[in-house]
């Protein structure tokens, strides 16, 4: 055991050594970074000094990066200068707003990640694999690795403090504090790159549990998938109705899911479902069609919105991919990476591509489109705040979208500029002009079931489906919405607050006189279970009102028949 224990430690001196030798720039910016941490928390810097700190993992990746460009050839020179940037940037003002921001993100989370693999330029989808799966093992080790020895070292200083009576001592609690920092910003960063190098060019090969895991548990879930989306498309074709705009997301999910799938597949040593994904490709393009169909459906129902456009180019990639992989030829993880990588570069650095900035376009142009056909724009380009008649009530869809693309525009951050271009201060503004109930549907739009609420202030509103509404008797063409859900019981007497103000009283025993004799519910122990009769029971009316129950529960007993115990409402309808 000792001598294995030696033998260890020579292995990790001696890699060390080569890290040092091979990457002088990465271990320099990590020494650079963990003393700058340190420093940080002991001096206790501002916030912006500390938000400038995030450049030193960013240039630790790109240095990497030039690194393997590079090489050992006269490109090397530009590999020891490639921490030059960093100095003119951190000195930058408007840096730390560019660290809060999403290109920043979108640099750490994807074009960085990406730039590495394709700095190792595999062309061979099984290198390819396998060195990503290098850099994710050797990722999560260093810092499993790092933080159990850190785990250890805290263990003992603690422990020995509490032996020997000087856990108050100030130097302890610095010292765990500058162990942690070190253990973060350089222990983890070194063990990184030992085992990077360590283990380039390896041969990677799926155990047991990869294999358990991808035959008998994901493919069998994909192609159980697969059929569900197929059935999906031949229901869309025997109806001949649009798909749903949601189904972008899910077969987005299951495309990629099968792509992660058929990379892995190649590292096992016993393969299955090869018929399934030697075909991916033509499987996977029907959905993908399907894909767009329901990306093509939610853009023209809500317009463009970040999210849509961050989908929208994920499901370029993925369409590229299944393009690419119809031929062994073409089918390289290398061509995808490098088109995923310059997309997502596009949309971090080219101003016109920012996906804030063409969703608020889009948005603005929406706005103004539906508000000119409504004709609530006047000739400067501003919403007209004059009451709106009770007549365009036929027409709540498109002030719906109105206020949607509205609000859109007010939580981006160019609000002011866009609101005042539309003359009001906040979404609100557009709803002062319309009656009480058009501006409630308008608000919160929902049409989905009558059994969909919002939350606002724990109260919650039902809907009705516009059929419905619009349904309703003649003489009761206004729709109220109870301001609380469902009613109460007291002294015999259903009472339905509808506003503050305004309560309905209906007798218990009127109630179940009219509804009663239309349900099959007029005696005890004899009960109808129809569809007709359970909606009959839940729509109510009399001179005064017409109500629409969401549900209503009835208690009997032999002696003393129905009695009501609970009661839902969806809608009031007043004359």
């Amino acid at each position: 055991m000792k001598l294995r224990i030696s033998e260890y430690l020579r292995e990790l001196r001696e890699g060390l050594a080569a890290t040092q030798r091979l990457h002088p720039v990465e271990v320099a910016l990590a020494l650079v970074g963990s003393v700058l941490v340190i420093m940080a928390v002991e001096y206790e810097w501002a916030n912006s000094y500390v938000l400038r700190l995030t450049l030193l993992p960013i240039f630790f990746a790109v240095a990497l990066i030039v690194n393997l460009l590079a090489g050992q050839g006269p490109w090397r020179r530009v590999y020891r200068v490639s921490w030059v940037p960093l100095v003119p940037l951190a000195l930058w003002p408007g840096v730390t707003e560019w660290i809060c921001s999403v290109s920043c993100g979108l640099t750490l989370g994807a074009v960085l990640p990406l730039g590495l693999l394709l700095a190792r330029r595999a062309a061979d989808n099984r290198r390819f694999t396998a060195d990503a799966l290098v850099y994710l093992r050797a990722a999560v080790l260093a810092a499993v690795l790092a933080n159990i020895a850190l785990g250890l070292f805290e263990a003992i200083i603690w422990s020995t403090a509490y032996i020997f009576v000087f856990t108050g001592a100030a130097w302890l609690e610095v010292v765990a504090r500058d162990a942690a920092l070190l253990t973060q910003t350089l222990c983890v960063p070194l063990l990184f790159l030992v085992m990077v190098d360590r283990w380039q060019r390896a041969e990677v090969r799926g155990g047991r549990v990869l294999e358990v895991l991808l035959h008998w548990i994901v493919t069998p879930a994909l192609i159980v998938y697969t059929a569900i989306l197929y059935l999906y498309m031949a229901k869309i074709l025997f109806t001949w109705s649009l798909p749903r705009g949601g189904v972008a997301y899910m077969v987005f999910g299951f495309t990629l899911l099968a792509l992660l799938v058929g990379a892995l597949r190649p590292l096992l040593d016993r393969r299955r479902y090869d018929w399934f994904f030697d075909r991916l490709s033509w499987i996977a393009l029907p959905p993908a069609v399907l894909f767009w169909a329901g990306v093509a459906r939610r853009v023209a129902e809500y317009g463009l919105t970040e999210a849509r456009i961050y989908l929208i180019v994920c499901g370029a990639v993925m369409t590229l991919a299944l393009l690419l992989f119809l031929s062994r030829r073409t089918g390289r993880y290398l061509y995808v990476a490098a088109a995923a990588c310059a997309l997502f570069a596009a949309l971090a650095y080219v101003p016109q591509l920012d996906p804030e900035r063409m969703a608020v376009r889009q948005q603005m142009g929406r706005a103004q489109r539906i508000a000119r056909d409504l004709g609530r724009l006047d000739g400067e380009g501003h919403l007209l705040l004059t009451p709106v008649p009770m007549a365009d009530t036929v027409r709540r869809e498109e002030y719906r979208r109105l206020y949607e693309s509205v609000t859109y525009l007010w939580l981006s951050r160019e609000d002011k500029v866009r609101m005042a271009q539309l003359g009001i201060n906040t979404p609100e503004d557009m709803l002062e002009p319309l009656p009480a109930d058009f501006a409630e549907y308008v608000h919160y739009g929902l049409e989905a079931s009558p059994t969909q609420t919002v939350d606002e202030s724990h109260t919650s509103y039902y809907y009705l489906p516009r059929d419905t509404l619009f349904a309703a008797d003649a003489r009761f063409g206004r729709v109220a919405f109870p301001e609380r859900n469902g009613s109460c019981m007291r002294d015999d007497t259903l009472r339905i607050d509808v506003r503050p103000g305004i309560e309905i009283r209906i007798a218990e025993s009127d109630f179940l006189r009219r509804q009663l004799p239309r349900t099959g519910l007029a005696s005890w122990g004899r009960m109808t279970q129809s569809d007709a009769h359970r909606a009959a029971l839940l729509d109510y009316s009399d001179d005064h009102c017409r109500i629409l129950f969401d549900n209503i529960d009835l208690r009997g007993c032999d002696s003393t028949g129905w009695h009501i115990s609970y009661a839902s409402v969806e809608a009031v309808f007043l004359p």
